[in-house]
């Protein structure tokens, strides 16, 4: 016999398999947020599953579960999530744009533009807003977080732009001034959805932050008569 049939084989070390804990702590909840509103984007609310969002993030549902509890809670933090990004985004991109210049024109252009190519999220309020809202005090919860945030970004976009004679208003009447903003804005949403191409997105975003103007001028007329 050769010395080398006299060697020991040597034996392999077994991989030890990761143990549901060390899985649980790897999976990145951002990941698995950003592939739940993917999918609800292509899907909408009802139509995302778990599976789906176990083949779409690479998590297993147990991870996913030990993040988010259950379904209804991932989906609507994927919601809230994506919502309130879009819109300090597209604040930030009027703060960028619109220092300086007719305000009123830039911010009706920024509207439509925002309107015209909306962020999934809109859809899905609306939908899930319209269908569920009655049935369930969770998702009516977030979506109302979602529209106060919103009213508190119009409040401050309404204080910088809209000043008549120069005066800055007063937060209750931009506080006001948004509420009508909002509900304006919706209805230019729904319209330009329901018969896209039939609405002029751009004309009807001119228009309310005319409208707004004209209001805020009134508004204060209002205050300087009852403080006589």
């Amino acid at each position: 016999m050769s010395n080398a049939e006299h060697v020991p084989e040597k034996k392999s070390k077994a991989v030890k398999p990761r143990s549901t804990k060390r899985q649980r702590a790897e999976a990145n909840p951002e990941k698995i947020l950003d592939a739940a509103m993917d999918l609800m984007a292509e899907h909408g609310y009802a139509g995302t599953s778990m599976s789906m969002i176990r083949e779409r993030s690479g998590y297993p549902v147990t991870s996913i579960y030990w993040h988010f509890g259950n379904k209804e809670k991932l989906l609507l933090a994927a919601l809230e999530r994506s919502a309130l990004h879009a819109i300090d985004k597209d604040l930030d991109r009027k703060n960028k744009r619109f220092d300086e210049g007719d305000l009123i024109e830039g911010h009706a252009r920024s509207d439509a533009e925002f309107l015209e190519n909306p962020p999934p999220y809109m859809r899905l309020i609306f939908l899930i807003g319209l269908e569920r809202r009655s049935l369930d005090p969770e998702v009516s919860s977030v979506i109302a977080r979602i529209r106060q945030h919103g009213r508190e970004v119009l409040t401050e976009e309404i204080i910088h732009v809209i000043r008549p004679g120069g005066q800055i208003l007063p937060r209750d009447i931009a506080e006001e001034l948004a509420q009508q903003l909002m509900a304006f804005g919706d209805g230019i949403f729904v319209a330009s959805q329901l018969e896209p191409g039939r609405v002029d997105v751009l004309r009807c975003c001119r228009q309310q932050w005319l409208a707004m103007q004209a209001m805020a001028e009134k508004y204060l007329e209002a205050h300087r008569l009852q403080a006589k």
